[in-house]
């Protein structure tokens, strides 16, 4: 599989989209037909062996069958221009995703948990004809069994969901509080890290809400998450936080506030007393 995957990343991305969809198509077969006739010759020694094949390597050869088809379909149809159309695009898709998955829900639910109770009637080839088996148009000839492919499909629309909802998050418009960017791995990463008490930003939250500094329309659970999500810590919910501040018993219900504006009082009184060499070292006469 390995191996498979690395000829494939060797391949020209940028040739039509039609010929690369060709090309990858070959190669995951060609493998699978090596995989098929490597079994005929050395047949499973028993069906957990059998078993394991069709759950769980077989899947991955499906994956990227199903996979290369999907990205061929999406590169053809994305929108040539605009993050409107683009945003509009892959909405349908993922609305498309959830419209197929929807239609295995039993088998997707039971692939997503990882059940063993099932394994015999569903990967396991000597009852094909059980009524537990999905109906599910595959690729005749292909090793494994109908819930190896669906498996494989699975794993293919769960891989482009996750895509999908990574490049939506980098064509959304972003609010103007936001400095969260995207990793490699689809995590959101913010560049500032508050490194006070939580409290006191919650305090400072409160006093920029309250004060009517913020646009009618943004709500205060809304601000708080954007907040939250520019310092790196989670806010949780405005009203807990606030009767955190009112039970306070050694300080001051608002000591944050009172602490911000005792430094900025001393900056300015520093500032306003006399130095007779500010001029000069202002001027770059001395340091």
């Amino acid at each position: 599989m390995l191996e498979l995957r690395g000829r494939q990343a060797e391949l020209d991305v940028t040739v039509r989209p039609g010929a690369l969809l060709r090309e990858r198509t070959r190669l995951i077969l060609d493998a699978m037909y090596f995989l098929a006739g490597y079994v005929e010759e050395h047949p499973f020694v028993d069906s957990d062996e059998e078993l394991y094949c069709n759950k769980f390597v077989l899947p991955e050869f499906y994956a990227l069958l199903y996979a290369a088809q999907e990205r061929y379909d999406m590169a053809r149809h994305l929108p040539a221009s605009g993050a409107k159309a683009k945003r509009k695009y892959y909405l349908a898709l993922l609305k498309r995703v959830a419209a197929i998955l929807g239609q295995y829900t039993f088998y997707h639910e039971y692939w997503s948990g990882d059940g063993l109770l099932l394994d015999e009637l569903l990967y396991g080839t000597a009852d094909t004809a059980n009524v537990l088996q999905p109906v599910f148009a595959g690729f005749e000839g292909l090793p494994g069994t109908v819930m190896s492919r669906l498996a494989g499909m699975f794993m293919a629309l769960e891989e482009l969901r996750a895509e999908l909802l990574t490049t939506m998050y980098g064509l959304e418009p972003k609010p103007s509080l936001s400095c969260t960017s995207v990793s490699e791995d689809g995590g959101l990463v913010s560049r500032f890290q508050w490194k006070g008490e939580v409290v006191n930003l919650i305090e400072l939250g409160h006093g920029i809400y309250l004060s009517g500094q913020l646009e009618p329309s943004i709500g205060i659970v809304e601000f708080f998450k954007a907040l939250g999500d520019f310092f790196g810590v989670n806010l949780r919910v405005p009203r807990r936080g606030f009767d955190d501040l009112k039970k306070r018993k050694t300080m001051s219900q608002t000591h944050f506030c009172e602490l911000m504006a005792s430094v900025l009082r001393q900056k300015m009184e520093d500032e306003d007393a006399y130095d007779p060499g500010r001029k000069l070292r202002k001027n770059g006469f001395y340091k």
